[in-house]
């Protein structure tokens, strides 16, 4: 999961809830919902080298999703950049862009710095989301942020909430 270049994910609440198998012959698709901001280490434009989400644990990686470049729809201003992704479709099945519903990320000079924030919601296929440590990574282009955090809850309904730092 994890390499050496990654950055740290930073402010990074979050949660996972997975159904049974009688819940989601009813419909209910498992879902992830997450945000967080990273300092990536070289330009980033997600409009043109895509977006990526995964997340794992011991077990190996259990969700991936991309989006292509020009996926995200957006513009970039002054102070920063806004792109949105919206797949309603996804809630229902896989989507256009393997279960990925709503993908908002934002850039922002803060402290000479210019931060990346994003937030997620995604459906799929969570139900291997059973040991408590797990790690989610965030890409664009080339830049790779990271957090492997222990969840709290049990399998079927995970949270994860962080102390704000920086």
């Amino acid at each position: 999961l994890l390499t050496p270049e990654c950055l740290p994910i930073l402010n990074d609440p979050a949660m996972i809830r997975t159904f049974d198998t009688e819940a989601r012959s009813r419909g209910r698709r498992d879902y992830v919902k997450i945000h967080g901001r990273f300092i990536p280490e070289t330009p980033a434009d997600p409009l043109i080298e895509g977006f990526t989400f995964s997340i794992g644990n011991a077990r190996g990686e259990f969700y991936r999703a991309s989006l292509l470049p020009m996926d995200l729809e957006g513009r970039i201003g002054t102070s920063g950049g806004r792109w949105i992704f919206k797949d309603s479709t996804a809630k229902l099945g896989p989507g256009l862009r393997q279960g990925l519903s709503r993908v908002t990320v934002r850039s922002k000079l803060m402290d000479g710095y210019l931060n990346y924030s994003f937030r997620i919601v995604a459906y799929g296929d969570l139900s291997r989301a059973t040991l408590s440590q797990m790690t989610t990574q965030v890409y664009i282009g080339d830049d790779v942020a990271y957090l492997t955090a222990d969840w709290s809850g049990e399998p079927g309904k995970w949270k994860l909430s962080l102390p704000q730092t920086q």
